[in-house]
């Protein structure tokens, strides 16, 4: 019998098939233009590459794909994913706002005072008890058991024939990947047939969040259509 405990976690190729539909919903006859940040960067980047037909332009922001993890790491990672399946991972009551927003800056010490209190303001709610929680599914902190495979991204980048735009963060980050990712960025931006690489000073992984108004300046000008192209 099969069980249905774990029906709703999240799998990367889900996120691709949300993609596709709402593509289809919204955007059926014509392709789109998409951006996205880190694991949305990543979607992105996998579904124009295995719809290539689908995306006329695309944004990735600190998204360059993750490490290889070698074969013999599988078991562990079951282990650990039937561990958080047994115990869910969740997330504490947010108590106050300026707390919360002071951890924002402390993880993004480029994010004003100003900015984080809006977003510690919009990433929260109150609940039908009451209480202020985050707006987040927390099965997204579960590791995945999946293990990532750089060589099929990249075949997926490579099947890309639309220009991609690359936003990097040019300051610290707290992603604990960055600084090991980005010592095969040449490599990995070598599967792009058309690349544009951008890094924005004192920011770290969220660049938008830190430096919007540079951010949505580079989208605007990167998506704007060009001679004979649809707007």
């Amino acid at each position: 019998m099969l069980s249905t405990l774990h029906s709703g976690y999240p799998y990367f190729p889900d996120y691709l098939a949300d993609l596709d539909a709402l593509l289809s919903l919204h955007n059926p006859q014509a392709p789109a233009r998409l951006v996205g940040h880190s694991l949305g960067g990543m979607v992105a980047m996998s579904y124009a590459g295995a719809r290539p037909e689908r995306v006329s332009r695309l944004v990735s922001i600190d998204a360059f794909g993750l490490l290889d993890i070698p074969p013999e790491h599988a078991p562990q990672r079951y282990r650990q994913w039937l561990q958080e399946c047994a115990q869910p991972p969740g997330f504490a009551p947010v108590a106050d706002l300026d707390h919360f927003a002071s951890r924002l800056m402390r993880r993004n010490p480029h994010l004003t005072a100003t900015r984080a209190r809006f977003l510690a303001e919009h990433l929260t709610g109150i609940s039908a008890d009451g209480v202020r929680r985050h707006l987040a599914d927390p099965r997204h902190k579960m590791v995945n058991p999946v293990l990532y495979r750089l060589e099929e991204a990249k075949a997926c980048w490579r099947a890309i024939r639309c220009p991609v735009q690359w936003i990097l963060g040019g300051g610290a980050s707290d992603h604990p990947l960055t600084g090991k990712i980005r010592q095969t960025l040449h490599e990995r931006a070598a599967c792009f047939h058309e690349l544009e690489q951008l890094t924005i000073a004192d920011s770290g992984h969220m660049v938008q969040q830190e430096q919007p108004e540079q951010v949505a300046a580079a989208i605007e000008r990167f998506m704007a259509p060009t001679r004979g192209e649809a707007p």
